[in-house]
């Protein structure tokens, strides 16, 4: 399943009040905007929601949340709908609807109902503090909810303009010992050198020439990737292992602490990448891999500490593999090199009035984007010329 629409509100009618008006999805995606516009507030958002659909945190103190995703059944797509408000960290109401049909309805009190499988409504009651969606989920009883929750912890959020765990280190294999399994990369963002010990180590090879292939792409030849142990620490006679290149020319490797913050971000984005790539073929073994199947790549601040060429080169790179792979990737930039070699087709513009955030991209005004695309200038010259702004009715 990929989200299709997202929309959000924090404390309205208050002095702190925040809005993001509906924002609408491809398949690929680069949220582009002036600083402070809310980029990186909307990557939060989507985060945010999956984190708590996925019951790894608490509900958060406030937020209103209304979704929209698609699941794709054979030919057909299934929409599926939910709604999340919040309140000083009491839930006003939740709501889940697939197609035509409520399967979800929740109040403050906790009250509220689920439709099984087979037509019946069950009426329930959780805490005030609780999403009914997760304490209720249930395979047998109510596997209506399996693709939302599938979808909520297989979200993957990179940032890409902070250490990215350059300082972090494995001790071991992680990945379920059951071969149907597969690695949730989505809880080891800083772990890089754990995916990647996990995952060369199921793929083998294949995976070793994924990323140093990937790597050659963007500028940066490496021969030989593996884990090196850090023999000055040691824990209860475990010594962490960290990633170490070897590049082309030089005659030892470098562990993940030497290299450059650049060149570190982009190995640490392209393990984890292709590492998502494989688990999910392997969890889908015996069929085609369809959109939705990979988990949602979201990255903040791509290209950060590249040079433009290396920047460009990366971000294309993840288009092209996306497209390649069926992967919903949503990105966000505001590099002006970046911008003009992502088509505009791709683009999601945001721009902030106050607490307000809207956005056009080719989904809600395509009209637009096909004016402007026979203008002869260049994608940074849409952005910056405020081709975007609506005039207001």
């Amino acid at each position: 399943m990929y989200i299709k629409s997202i929309s959000y509100e924090e404390l309205k009618f208050k002095p702190a009040s925040w809005e993001v008006e509906k924002i609408e999805f491809g398949q690929i995606n680069l949220i582009v905007g002036k600083n402070s516009s809310g980029k990186s507030r909307v990557i939060s958002i989507i985060h945010a929601l999956a984190s708590q659909l996925a019951g790894r945190v608490g509900i958060f103190s406030a937020g209103h949340w209304q979704a929209r995703f698609v699941r794709e059944v054979g030919a057909s797509k299934e929409k599926q709908d939910y709604h999340l408000h919040i309140e000083d960290g009491v839930i006003q109401n939740e709501f889940f609807r697939i197609k035509s049909e409520t399967i979800l309805k929740r109040d403050e009190s906790g009250n509220g109902f689920i439709v099984k499988k087979n037509g019946a409504k069950v009426n329930y009651k959780v805490d005030q503090n609780q999403l009914m969606a997760v304490v209720r989920s249930d395979p047998i009883q109510h596997p209506q909810f399996g693709a939302l929750q599938g979808w909520a912890k297989g979200v993957c959020i990179y940032r890409f303009g902070s250490e990215f765990g350059k300082t972090n280190f494995t001790g071991g294999p992680t990945v379920p010992d059951d071969p149907t399994m597969k690695l949730e990369c989505s809880v080891m963002s800083d772990n890089v050198s754990g995916v990647y010990l996990n995952t060369a180590g199921k793929f083998k090879e294949e995976f070793k020439k994924l990323v140093i292939d990937g790597m050659g792409d963007i500028g940066y030849q490496i021969d030989d990737i593996q884990l090196s142990p850090i023999s000055e620490f040691n824990f209860n006679g475990m010594v962490p292992l960290a990633i170490a290149v070897k590049e082309t020319g030089v005659r030892c490797f470098v562990n993940q602490a030497g290299l450059s913050q650049g060149m570190y971000r982009a190995l640490a984005l392209l393990i984890q990448f292709y590492a998502n790539i494989l688990w999910t073929r392997h969890a889908c073994a015996g069929r085609d891999v369809q959109l939705g199947d990979s988990p949602l790549i979201l990255i903040d601040d791509i290209g950060e500490g590249l040079d433009h060429e290396r920047a460009r080169k990366l971000i294309g790179l993840l288009v092209e593999e996306s497209k390649k792979y069926k992967i919903q990737i949503i990105m966000s930039s505001n590099d002006r090199y970046v911008m003009n070699y992502v088509p505009l087709e791709h683009w999601t513009v945001l721009s902030r009035k106050g607490a307000l955030v809207s956005s056009i991209n080719y989904e809600n005004s395509k009209d637009i984007f096909d004016e402007f695309s026979y203008s002869g200038l260049s994608n940074f010259d849409f952005f910056s010329g405020d081709h975007y702004v609506k005039e207001d009715s």
